[in-house]
């Protein structure tokens, strides 16, 4: 079990966040009497992360971190917590190890269900706005569409791009704060990785 004291604002209380293999609480409440929201594993579908600077006019004052959890009937656990005028800068270091904490306990898990209907039952996949099929991607709303051999795959620090090798202009970027983002980098990419071994 991991624990965290987390603030979201200067003068808001220190609130505690809760994390085991099986589940994840968090004091989420006005009224610190009251119990904390918990998310159980098996109900998580999925997980997004986000850090934004904060600024007043150029000036960079620190920066604010957001995980949402979302569960299968699609309600929200928000937790966001601030690194303000540099009081709580140990807040990047939580960030980061919550971030590796949750896709180890929970997002791992649900990409290797999406991968096993992918690669051993054949299914296509419905994540976002992207489409995967055996023959590619399909972009809802857009009339895009890659083969797995024309696809390039680029990361970058907040989103990834795929796009056509022969034709850039043609392109779709997914911010990694949106959801599913973690979990399409994940299978896109093994699913290039075994397009490219079998080529």
């Amino acid at each position: 079990m991991k624990q965290y004291l987390l603030q979201s604002g200067l003068l808001d209380r220190l609130r505690t966040l809760t994390i085991t293999p099986d589940s994840i609480a968090f004091d989420n409440n006005d009224i610190k009497s009251r119990t904390p929201a918990l998310i159980h594993k098996k109900d998580i579908a999925d997980i997004k992360f986000d850090t934004t600077p904060i600024r007043f006019y150029h000036f960079y004052l620190g920066d604010r971190y957001s995980i949402s959890i979302k569960d299968i009937n699609n309600k929200v656990l928000s937790i966001r917590f601030k690194n303000y005028l540099g009081i709580r800068k140990h807040y990047r270091a939580i960030y980061v190890e919550l971030a590796d904490l949750l896709w180890e306990y929970f997002l791992k898990d649900i990409a290797d269900r999406y991968e096993e209907e992918f690669f051993e039952q054949k299914k296509d996949l419905v994540l976002g706005k992207l489409k995967l099929t055996q023959d590619g991607i399909i972009v809802s709303g857009t009339g895009l569409r890659f083969t797995w051999q024309e696809v390039d795959f680029k990361s970058y620090r907040r989103f990834f791009v795929l796009s056509k090798r022969d034709k850039p202009e043609f392109h779709i970027w997914i911010d990694y704060n949106e959801w599913h983002s973690e979990i399409l980098y994940n299978i896109i990419s093994a699913i290039l990785d075994q397009k490219n071994n079998i080529s």
